[in-house]
């Protein structure tokens, strides 16, 4: 086949591209099949006519595949290997890259599960995303000091690889480099290095410790996501900020001090650090972004300072360990399942700052038996105290408006609340499974019950209505056996709405 300068032919049972004009070669993918075997690649070809070819190069997915390929000689006049040239070749157990060789393509080598070795050419300038990727009888790898960049995955779930010497000439390692390397027990990165990409080291569960030189200016998201095995990692005051899942899943780590150069925590930044006890948020911090420390099972105290303005969304979720923290009074809000499960905390002082409690936000702590709410306070997201199976007390401020969906849901240990005048609804299942709660006066400003409000409330004995009959009273769910008590004016209007199967409804006349 001809096209232009070049076409193809079959020497020695190899396909070649042949350029007539520059009498250069370049080794093509085998036809319908693949190669296999003991391959020794010549340096000259010659076409049918005795033309003879320089073999510079190798096609891109030239040995894709080829499972039977068991060790290829390369000669010196190759210049480039393209990408996927070797990709899950899992016979291949040796391979030699010749000095003449500049690059290594992108996912040039990967899925070699049988190569246990490699050598690299000083000649080689840079190794390709995927480059090494999935090697995983990759036992140790040298890196010449001629290579200036370790692309995306470059040696990502290369398992039995236990150290690797990145050299000087290195200054970045590339997104997901060293992903899944389970084996890498430890790594020296060099101070060339400025930036570590995203998930660099995630999934490297034996590293047990690791030293970030100071000419590291950022930790890519990710970065030692799920480093189980890390005990200590020191962080150097030239990083600005930690980005989110830095540390996520880090289970083996117990403490880590953070420097006051850092400024933010990115999301989920240590969520899952089952193991962390405790740690010092520096004043540079302005915000703790959601799922920060969510799941951090041992951590029993944490102090946040003044500076920060924002705590996000689960951002202390299921720290189980949790007693006591203090909310300094930079805080505005406590965003939607900020405390939720911590059944361990038992007192916490929210201060006057904070205008708003979100959805979820207390949901499940089951160890809080009291909380002060300031006046500040304006609304209660849903579910915000549901299941606080502790909690005996709570005086509503009087600013709220409303008590959201769920928000008393399974306050089991409840037995008094006060609502105040200011609210004007209640929302569904409200008071629902609060199995101690035995009266509740509702204000004259409510208007309306939500769906199955009481249900499950089998103890209450009296509800004293200052107003006329809310919406949908008879879908609250009231106890039967529950006396109700409503103005003189109202009694019929009560009785109607409820029916027949309450027979304890009264008149009574509040001082308001």
């Amino acid at each position: 086949m001809t096209t232009n300068n070049a076409f193809t032919e079959v020497i020695e049972n190899l396909h070649f591209s042949l350029d007539h004009k520059m009498k250069t070669a370049t080794l093509l993918p085998k036809m319908n099949e693949h190669y296999s075997g003991d391959i020794i690649l010549p340096e000259k070809v010659k076409d049918n006519n005795g033309v003879e070819y320089s073999v510079i190069a190798l096609e891109d997915s030239c040995f894709e595949n080829c499972n039977g390929l068991t060790s290829i000689d390369i000669p010196s006049s190759v210049t480039s290997l393209g990408d996927h040239c070797f990709y899950n070749c899992n016979g291949l157990t040796c391979i030699k890259v010749p000095s003449s060789v500049t690059s290594l393509g992108r996912g040039c080598i990967s899925s070699c599960h049988s190569l246990t070795s490699i050598e690299i050419p000083s000649s080689v300038i840079s190794l390709g995303d995927h480059c090494f990727e999935g090697c995983s009888g990759l036992t140790s790898i040298e890196i010449p000091s001629s290579v200036t960049s370790l692309g995306w995955s470059c040696f990502a779930g290369c398992h039995r690889l236990t150290s690797i010497l990145i050299p000087s000439s290195i200054t970045t390692l590339g997104g997901w480099c060293f992903r899944d390397c389970s084996g890498l027990t430890s790594i020296e990165i060099p101070s060339s290095v400025t930036s570590l990409g995203w998930g660099c080291f995630s999934g490297c569960h034996s590293l047990t410790s690791i030293k970030i030189p100071s000419s590291v200016t950022s930790l890519g998201k990710w970065c030692f996501r799920y480093c189980c095995g890390l005990k200590s990692i020191e962080i150097t005051s030239s990083i600005t900020s930690l980005s989110g899942w830095c540390f996520s899943g880090c289970s083996g780590l117990t403490s880590i001090k953070i420097p006051s150069s850092v400024t933010s925590l990115g999301e989920y930044c240590f969520s899952d650090c089952s193991g962390l006890t405790s740690i010092e948020i520096p004043d540079s911090i302005t915000s703790v972004e959601e799922y920060c420390f969510s799941n951090c099972k041992d951590l029993t105290s944490i102090k946040i300072p003044s500076s920060v303005t924002s705590l996000g969304s689960y951002c202390f979720q299921k720290c189980s360990s949790l007693t006591t923290i203090d909310i300094p009074s930079s805080v505005t809000s406590l965003s939607d399942y900020c405390f939720y499960n911590c059944n361990g905390l038992t007192c916490i002082k929210i201060p006057s700052s904070v205008t708003s409690l979100g959805e979820n936000c207390f949901r499940g702590c089951s160890g809080l038996t009291s909380i002060e709410l300031p006046s500040s306070i304006t609304s209660l997201g849903s579910c915000c105290f549901a299941d606080c199976s502790g909690l005996t007390s709570i005086e509503i401020p009087s600013f709220v408006s409303s008590l959201g969906r769920m928000c008393f849901e399974d306050c089991s240990s409840l037995t008094s609340i006060k609502i105040p005048s200011s609210v004007t609804s209640l929302g569904e299942y409200c008071f629902s499974g609060c199995s101690s709660l035995t009266s509740i006066i509702i204000p004259s400003s409510v208007t309306s019950l939500g769906e199955n409000c009481f249900m499950c409330s089998f103890n209450l004995k009296s509800i004293y209505f200052k107003g006329m009959d809310p919406k949908y009273l008879s879908e609250a769910f009231i106890p039967t056996t529950c006396r109700i008590y409503v103005l003189d004016e109202y009694l019929v209007d009560y009785k109607y709405a409820l029916g027949t199967d309450y027979m304890y409804i009264y008149t009574w006349n509040p001082k308001e």
